[in-house]
């Protein structure tokens, strides 16, 4: 419950952070027509771009979570995205029928997403670590690769983490169980 109450939390917030919009589609108006198009999927238009094209137009190369669990029954996983799709998987504790290594593909809308997610509740100004005074709580660690830079990474122990975070990290979350994994 926690979760959900941060999330919408993240999502009132980071709208309130964002520069007053002239229309309610501003923010998407500023951001490449591609990568807008892989977001919400235009399938109606008469010009196509290749899947390549959709990918090339992100923002963001690569996605990392990794959750390192804790004394009880946090899972333990690292699950890593990259830029044409490629998703991994490694699970050793806790996280069911994902136990061991599975390769996935993620769709090219889901990933564009996710950059939007990121980029919307600027992650990339959010602190390197936060951190709980108690003991045996589980770190989450995201890390986030843009298109030719360096990753930014941010680590939370024991749900510390603002909004901003949460919203991204649910949003791995969520790709984790939409994959078919193999």
């Amino acid at each position: 419950m926690h979760r959900v109450a941060c999330l919408l939390a993240a999502i009132t917030i980071g709208c309130a952070r964002a520069p007053e919009p002239e229309a309610p589609d501003s923010f998407l108006g500023t951001i490449d027509p591609l990568y807008r198009m892989a977001v919400y999927e235009f399938s109606e238009l008469p010009f196509q771009p290749s899947a390549r094209e959709l990918w090339e137009a992100l923002p963001f190369d690569s996605f990392r979570i990794e959750s390192s669990g804790c004394y009880g029954t946090c899972p333990v996983f690292v699950m890593e995205l990259s830029r044409g799709g490629e998703a991994r998987f490694e699970g050793s504790d806790h996280v069911g029928a994902l136990e061991g290594s599975f390769r996935g593909q993620v769709d090219v809308q889901g990933f564009a997403r996710l950059c939007l997610f990121v980029e919307r509740f600027r992650f990339d100004q959010l602190e390197q670590s936060y951190d709980a005074s108690a003991t045996d709580q589980d770190t989450v660690t995201i890390s986030v690769v843009p298109k030719g830079a360096t990753a930014v990474t941010v680590s939370d122990y024991g749900e510390q983490a603002p909004p901003e975070f949460v919203a991204v990290e649910l949003a791995l979350r969520d790709l984790i169980r939409t994959i078919d994994w193999e």
